[in-house]
This record gives structure tokens, sequence and C-alpha cells, in this order.
């Protein structure tokens, strides 16, 4: 199982258009939810497979996979 980090030094929501998180956007199986615009996203572990596709559309580079 893949576990994904998000550094909340570096999530800055407010930077990402209309404060929703765009790795939240890009993730299909959404394993990171948002609950409201501006407010740093969680993971459902249970959702996530481990594709890093949330790394790659982070630009704030705040989220990892190990």
């Amino acid at each position: 199982m893949a576990v994904v980090n998000i550094d909340r030094d570096k999530c800055r929501p407010e930077r990402c258009e209309s404060g929703v998180c765009a790795a939240t956007s890009s993730c299909t199986w959404r394993a990171l939810e948002q609950g409201r615009p501006f407010v740093p996203p969680s993971v459902d572990t249970n959702s996530c497979l481990g594709c890093f596709r949330c790394t790659l559309f982070c630009p704030h580079q705040a989220i990892s996979v190990l």
C-alpha cells in the first residue's frame, strides 16, 4: 500500500486556482479529498494506488508518495 505524505509547510491551496488543490483535481481515484477551497487536502489511504500522479500536479511539490 502506498503512503501519501502532504507537507503542510509547502501545501498552499490558496495559491492554486480558486483555492482548489491542483493535485486533488488530478487524482482519478479520488484518494485526495479537499473539503472546501483554501484548505489543504486529506488522503484516503484506502483509495490511493501509489501512481504518483498527484506529485506531478502539485505546483508546490508538497506531496510525496512512499
